[in-house]
């Protein structure tokens, strides 16, 4: 499971991998594993006819950097991968919310932010701008008053809608009066990018419309996301879409039930590990690619 191809400082959920270890790690796995698109990949689980070896790769959200980047890579070694999209926040011009959250705080002129959300008003103490605040590795604590902030924002805002969410990282935006805009290290693609990935090497699933917190939200928006999501991956590829990928990794029974309805091969959750005999092919674990050359990818797939 892959995010972004990205050198990245401030990195705490893990979805950086630089384009020098992503290149290592493709061609490890095309001398070491058998990689298959996903769906192929689901078809032999459901069988047990897996081989020990097979492999499948996967990307969420839809960063741009997937299209100018990991795209061409896999491209040049034959392999394919599946791309989970998030279809609604195909804006170059606005980035995942969480990346703006990010960008908002550690850049604020203010040193308190407010919100008024559906679940009641927060406010958060983030004190004078540090030189630490822009520095944070994977699966490190907090260590400012600003990476603190952007933790609890970030718990605030995650279960809201997407309306609710985007007028509030608004409503931050003034607060902190940091301008509109996307980072080009950061920005989603655009539909016309996801649209021109090349048929053969990438394939879409769905992942919702707006990136939301299944679990959170109401059974009718969970079925408007996942279905309206799936159909406008289809229209963005013209082939109907096999897979899908719980946003954040969030899923319960409703959830899966409305993926089984849509005639789906399967789904990926983000549950650590390989697939096995006896994994639900509706709730696939997988293992997010860290920052490893080819020497640490191989020691870490050899622990599992």
């Amino acid at each position: 499971m892959y995010h972004r191809i990205a050198e990245e400082s401030y990195d705490p959920w893990g979805l950086a991998v630089s384009a020098a270890n992503f290149g290592q790690q493709l061609d490890w796995l095309a001398v070491n594993r058998l990689v298959m698109p996903l769906h192929m990949l689901i078809e032999l689980h459901a069988t047990g006819k897996l081989p020990r070896n097979a492999c499948a790769i996967t990307f969420d959200d839809g960063y741009a950097c997937n299209a100018r980047l990991a795209a061409p890579m896999l491209a040049e070694r034959s392999l394919c991968a599946t791309f989970f999209l998030a279809t609604r926040l195909l804006d170059p011009e606005r980035e995942f919310w969480w990346d703006d959250l990010e960008r908002i705080v550690t850049a604020s002129h203010a040193k308190r932010l407010a919100l008024d959300g559906e679940r009641g008003r927060e406010e958060w103490e983030i004190g004078p701008p540090n030189s630490g605040d822009a520095q944070r590795h994977r699966d490190a604590p907090p260590a400012t008053a600003r990476q603190e902030a952007i933790d609890a924002i970030w718990r605030f805002l995650l279960p809201q809608s997407p309306g609710a969410i985007r007028a509030q990282i608004d409503d931050l935006r003034r607060q902190a009066a940091v301008a509109q805009g996307a980072r080009a290290s950061h920005r989603p693609m655009s539909a016309e990018e996801a649209a021109a990935l090349p048929l053969g090497i990438i394939d879409f699933g769905g992942h919702t419309l707006h990136h939301i917190s299944l679990t959170d939200r109401p059974a009718d928006e969970q079925l408007h996301e996942i279905t309206t999501g799936l159909a406008e991956c289809a229209a963005l590829r013209g082939e109907d879409i096999a897979t899908f990928a719980y946003p954040y990794g969030h899923y319960n029974a409703q959830n899966v039930d409305i993926v089984k309805g849509r005639g789906l091969m399967g789904a990926c959750s983000t549950v650590y590990g390989p697939v096995r005999r006896g994994s639900d092919i509706f709730a696939l674990p997988r293992i997010a690619a860290g920052p490893w050359n080819a020497a640490m990818l191989q020691a870490m797939l050899a622990r599992v």
